[in-house]
C-alpha cells in the first residue's frame, strides 16, 4: 500500500504528501468551519497550506545544502 500521493518532482526531488495530512487538513479545516463559520475554515486552510509550503522549501534548502556539500539526495 502506497502511504503518500506524488505531487510531482523538483530538481530530481520527488515531493509527495503522506496520507495523514490529509487527515489533518480536514481536522483543522473543519474545527474551523465548526467554530467560526466558513470564513474561518477557509482562513485554517490557508495557513495549513502556507505552513506545508514553509516545510516544503526548508527541506529543499537540506536538500540543496546537501548537494552543494556533494551528498546525494533523493
Amino acid at each position: 500500500m502506497n502511504r503518500t500521493t506524488f505531487l510531482g518532482r523538483f530538481s530530481g526531488i520527488d515531493v509527495s504528501i503522506h496520507w495523514t495530512f490529509y487527515l489533518f487538513f480536514g481536522w483543522i479545516v473543519l474545527s474551523g468551519l465548526f467554530s467560526g463559520g466558513v470564513s474561518a475554515g477557509g482562513m485554517n486552510a490557508a495557513l495549513l497550506f502556507c505552513s506545508f509550503l514553509c516545510v516544503l522549501l526548508h527541506e529543499f534548502g537540506h536538500a540543496f545544502a546537501a548537494r552543494a556539500f556533494g551528498i546525494s539526495t533523493e
